[in-house]
């Protein structure tokens, strides 16, 4: 690139955050703009002084005249800035496309995809694979906990990077993980999402079939054998494959799983029948089955397992993946980012596995653009049943959806409540505070799920437990 000073449009989101915060330590000028910024991304990019201006608008770009501008894919081809940039001449790229040319480059990439454990898988493997000494690069969707952050420069061989099916930007309507020339690819599973650009199920299927397409024939493909799309994808692969699952017909496969209180003991099965233990720590089957894709990719690559196998104990995890605001002896406030119907459903399973002598409070806020609408309102219904009472808390502009689109939040308490779990809805985050508050007698862990801040309730709930304990 001709200037080293490169500008993101949207830079407050976790990925684009993230992006500049990678950008920044190879050697590049950053700054960018939002239209707001909070925490976490306002505290990470303010630590690495990076400058960020609000709100959108055009001298921000010729203050800062740039060689290069990245367009953030939540960016609005009406948004000031970016018609000033096309205008103007000035080279831009999407998010993906830089990542390609600068973290991806030379590098052996391995793409994990699929609708659920993208962040926890690809974090995962960065993790294993730094721990084993491989110097991975890598770049998650999420911040690592221990490192503060979800890049890793990295100048071994191999790269991964969660890979969303997303579409690019504005100018760019393809799926994000088609720009990251896989050598390998992970599919965790395929289901329904993203309504408000996929207009079925078949659609998104083949977005996956056309990545799994581009993996060369010395690559790898790592498959969920439980997904009913699962050969599929193989029949559309150049590569070898290997299925990992709890069907016997797995490759790699999950004999036994043993819950902890700080995350689960899994045997897995190989191939050649070889028996593994794994300590994890994270919850729940589901991540279990994140953690025998990182095995099955392992071996699929000729790695020694037994290299890598100590670290997965260690992982950090992510922040709002499983994250514990507060923990005592009678009381557990945790975060998580679970929003699509199923991922609801294996969040509870898995804390009420690992809790089962508590009551658990499931507060869900529908915040993304296809849970928010009426796309999962049945489903919605019926992904509570391990939970013992669910508080349901309407997403900021809410009301601002057409009501014959939006998800009926009153409709899904009375079904669900029908079910004999009591359901309660809110339309603000105080009157959930205080029903939160006035509820709690000990003996519960509450588990908060959306996919965005859900107005500091975690937090403010944890304030207010220990202010009535003095």
């Amino acid at each position: 690139m001709e200037s080293d000073r490169i500008y993101l449009i949207g830079i407050g989101g976790i990925a684009m955050g993230n992006l500049a915060g990678a950008l920044q330590e190879m050697g590049y000028r950053v700054s960018g703009s939002d239209s707001g910024i909070y925490p976490p991304m306002s505290n990470f990019l303010e630590a690495r002084s990076i400058s960020v201006k609000t709100p959108f608008i055009k001298t921000n770009i010729e203050e800062e005249a740039p060689g290069l501008v990245i367009i953030g894919n939540v960016v609005r081809a009406q948004n000031p800035e970016a018609q000033y940039v096309i205008k103007a001449g000035i080279p831009y790229m999407s998010m993906p496309e830089i990542i390609r040319k600068t973290l991806l480059k030379r590098k052996k990439n391995i793409v994990v995809s699929g609708t659920h454990g993208k962040s926890t898988t690809t974090a995962l493997i960065a993790w294993v694979f730094q721990q084993a000494g491989y110097d991975p690069a890598a770049f998650v969707g999420a911040l690592l906990n221990n490192w503060k952050c979800g890049y890793r420069i990295g100048h071994g061989e191999i790269a991964v990077i969660e890979g969303d099916e997303y579409d690019t930007a504005f100018f760019d309507k393809t799926p994000k993980f088609l720009h990251y020339n896989p050598f390998a690819v992970i599919v965790t599973g395929i289901e329904f999402d993203h309504g408000d650009i996929y207009p079925d199920l078949d659609s998104i299927r083949m977005e996956f079939e056309k990545l799994v397409s581009l993996i060369p024939p010395d690559g790898l493909l790592v498959v969920n054998r439980d997904d009913p799309h699962c050969e599929t994808l193989i029949k559309k692969c150049k590569s070898k494959a290997i299925t990992y699952g709890y069907s016997k017909s797995a490759d790699w496969r999950i004999e036994n799983f043993i819950p902890l209180r700080n995350g689960a003991l899994c045997k897995f099965v190989g191939p050649q029948r070889e028996v593994i233990e794994v300590r994890t720590s994270t919850m729940g089957k589901h991540n279990a089955l994140n953690s025998l894709a990182v095995i099955a990719l392992i071996y699929g690559l000729g790695l020694p397992l037994k290299s890598f196998i100590p670290h997965f104990e260690t992982f950090p995890g992510l922040w709002r993946r499983q994250s514990f605001v507060f923990s005592s002896e009678d009381i557990t406030i945790i975060d998580d980012f679970a929003h699509h119907p199923t991922a609801v459903a294996h969040t509870i399973e898995a804390v009420k596995e690992h809790f089962p002598e508590r009551k658990i409070v499931a507060v869900f806020e529908p915040r993304t653009n296809t849970s928010k609408r009426k796309f999962f309102q049945t489903p919605y219904s019926k992904v509570f049943s391990k939970a013992d009472l669910v508080v349901l808390k309407a997403p900021p502009g809410f009301k601002n959806i057409p009501q014959n689109e939006r998800l009926d939040l009153e409709k899904l308490s009375r079904d669900i409540s029908k079910k004999g779990i009591p359901c309660y809805s809110f339309s603000s985050p105080e009157e959930t505070l205080d029903f939160l508050v006035s509820y709690l007698q000990g003996s519960e862990v509450i588990l908060f799920m959306s996919n965005g801040p859900m107005d500091n309730l975690p937090h403010k709930v944890a304030n207010s437990v220990m202010k009535r304990r003095g």
